[in-house]
């Protein structure tokens, strides 16, 4: 019954984020003399991060944007001592491609409002701090023209560990791709992912190693320690003292499956966000002196015809990712005896078993299909080195 509840829990979940979160949008009120306001979510943003804002329509009539690609939706002003200074900013949008089409034809319903965002031209307009304001004229249906004026907003320093974050880790992987890329042949993104998945896999060889070993060893005595638990609930003393004594006398430091993890989790973490950053020319800024002639609006994002790696893959990508790590994860489970009793950690392992690659398909479905093919790369080269684990164990 505890295992059925479990799985019952599990799909609940994954369905709630499948279906997402409803619209809880506060009433708008109409005000005909401003149907357009438009608002930053929030007053102040970082350095490079993407300044985002809503355009809300207070009016009862819908409203239609068509912005010719790819000239911004809004001119942007910095202020310096009281004088607003236009920015500009150039951008090679493939404006044939329908997602980059959404950005300059959309439209906006009666009394509500949508979110917009300026990451691709954020880090050419809004390249030093400041304060800056956004401002545009719109010709509404009824023929009149009304100027839209945003709130003033702030550019601020990035912080101290975001600083130490990019220089350290996060550019220098930024610019081995692109250094893969140059090497690549029509500056193909997908080999490039591959290779440069396959090179940091195998740097962090040796310590993927010692936690997958750690992990099986765990997973090995896992029946034992569950039988003292049980044997012991009563006494957290002995309890403690008796799953020493099997943890001695296996050699296992159950810190060791997570220390390895804590090592390179920065860095398999930046290499996920190196390849939605390097599918965004506005990014151009992170590249080397040294490599400079490379140009991110140059890269070829076709997969062998295959896959568009800008863009994301609802169905065969996320399907084939789901597999692999459901795959790389059965591996890791010890081979379980006929009689075994099924108590509730191992109803946890067998929910997760199957609820883990389902999140992941559809994270996976959500994301550039480049970040999909990362994932997939990565979870293949795993499954190669559990196999040779299990292997010699």
């Amino acid at each position: 019954m505890g295992k059925k509840i479990l799985n019952i829990a599990l799909i609940a979940l994954l369905v709630s984020m499948l279906l997402g979160t409803t619209n809880t949008n506060k009433e708008i009120k109409e005000n005909n003399q401003n149907p357009i306001i438009v608002k930053t979510i929030k007053n102040d943003f970082k350095l490079n991060k993407p300044l985002e804002f809503d355009i809300i329509n207070q009016s009862l009539n819908t409203l239609s944007f068509k912005i010719e690609c790819p000239n911004l939706l809004l001119k942007t002003y910095k202020i310096e001592n009281g004088k607003e200074i236009l920015k500009t900013a150039k951008s090679n949008l493939n404006c044939e491609q329908e997602q980059t089409k959404n950005l300059f034809e959309f439209k906006v319903p009666p009394l509500s409002k949508i979110q917009y965002s300026y990451q691709n031209w954020t880090n050419q307009l809004f390249d030093s701090t400041g304060t800056y304001v956004l401002k545009q004229d719109f010709l509404l249906e009824d023929g009149t023209t009304t100027e839209v004026v945003s709130n003033q907003f702030n550019y601020n320093p990035k912080g101290f560990f975001t600083r130490i974050w990019n220089d350290l880790i996060y550019q220098p992987i930024f610019n081995i791709l692109i250094l893969i890329l140059s090497l690549s042949p029509n500056l193909n993104l997908g080999i490039a992912i591959i290779v440069l998945t396959i090179i940091l896999r195998l740097l962090l060889h040796t310590q993927n190693k010692k936690a997958m070993i750690a992990q099986r060893k765990l997973a090995k005595v896992q029946p034992k320690l569950n039988e003292i638990r049980e044997k012991y609930k009563n006494y957290q003393a002995q309890m403690a003292q008796e799953t020493m004594k099997i943890w001695s006398q296996e050699k296992i430091n159950p810190f060791s499956s997570i220390t390895p993890m804590l090592i390179q989790f920065p860095i398999l973490i930046s290499l996920f966000y190196v390849i939605q950053a390097v599918l965004n020319i506005d990014n151009q800024y992170l590249i080397y002196d040294v490599l400079s002639h490379v140009r991110l609006e140059d890269i070829s994002s076709s997969f062998f015809g295959l896959l568009d790696l800008r863009n994301s893959n609802k169905i065969v990508l996320p399907v084939i990712v789901a597999l692999l790590q459901f795959i790389q994860m059965y591996m890791t489970l010890p081979k379980k005896e006929v009689n075994e009793k099924k108590d509730t950690q191992q109803s946890i392992q067998n929910g997760m078993l199957y609820f883990m690659p389902a999140l992941i398909a559809v994270i996976t479905a959500t994301l550039p299909a480049g970040v999909g093919l990362y994932w997939g790369t990565s979870t293949l080269f795993g499954i190669v080195q559990q196999h040779f684990i299990n292997k010699s164990n």
